[in-house]
């Protein structure tokens, strides 16, 4: 099942949230995976 227009808005939106909430990791550069299970129907 792929992603929508809109879906794929708010997937981005809800990471750049996780990545920005003052507190988080503020060291140096870290990889960071993101895994979307696309046969999961919600």
């Amino acid at each position: 099942m792929p992603l929508t227009a809109v879906q794929n808005l708010q997937l981005h939106n809800q990471i750049e949230r996780v990545l920005h909430v003052p507190g988080n990791y503020r060291g140096g550069i870290l990889e960071m995976t993101v895994v979307i299970d696309c046969t999961y129907e919600s």
